[in-house]
This record gives structure tokens, sequence and C-alpha cells, in this order.
């Protein structure tokens, strides 16, 4: 279509090409774990939040999938310290 723009496929090494396309069409709005610890960090640091002056709380589900290396809770964890 003239005029119309097309959205770039986001590329990520772990994930296939026919996920990803599922991804977005299913979860338009979703971001990469490593944009996510960006945001957060930026924000938190730039309010003054430190590894010595902060405890890191977290709420999400116990199941596996939110506890694995990648994921935000753990990356979250891992700069922040300890995670209540």
């Amino acid at each position: 279509m003239k005029g119309s723009k097309e959205r770039t496929l986001p590329f990520h090494p772990c994930v296939s090409r026919k996920c990803m396309e599922n991804l977005i069409t299913n979860f338009p709005k979703a971001e990469f774990t490593s944009d996510i610890l960006k945001k957060v960090n930026m924000a938190l640091l730039s309010a003054g939040f430190t590894a010595d002056n902060t405890l890191l709380a977290s709420s999400v589900c116990s199941d596996e999938i939110n506890h694995h290396p990648n994921s935000v809770n753990r990356k979250l964890a891992d700069f922040w310290g300890n995670c209540f």
C-alpha cells in the first residue's frame, strides 16, 4: 500500500521468526527483557535508588518461567541484590 509503513520484525537470536511473528501479532506491545531492564534501572537510578539503599521486592508468579536466568525478575535481582 502506498504511504503505509511496513513494520520491521524485531530480531532475537533465541526466538524463531515464526515465534516472533506470533508474539507481535498477539502481544504487539511486548518488549525484550533488556529494554525493560534499561527503563526500570534508569528510572530508579535517576531517582537516587542504589543497591545499598534499595530492597527489591517482587510479586510475580512463582512459576519457573518467571525465575529462569534471563527473566526480568532474575535480572533485576542480579542488578539490585537480593529479592524479597
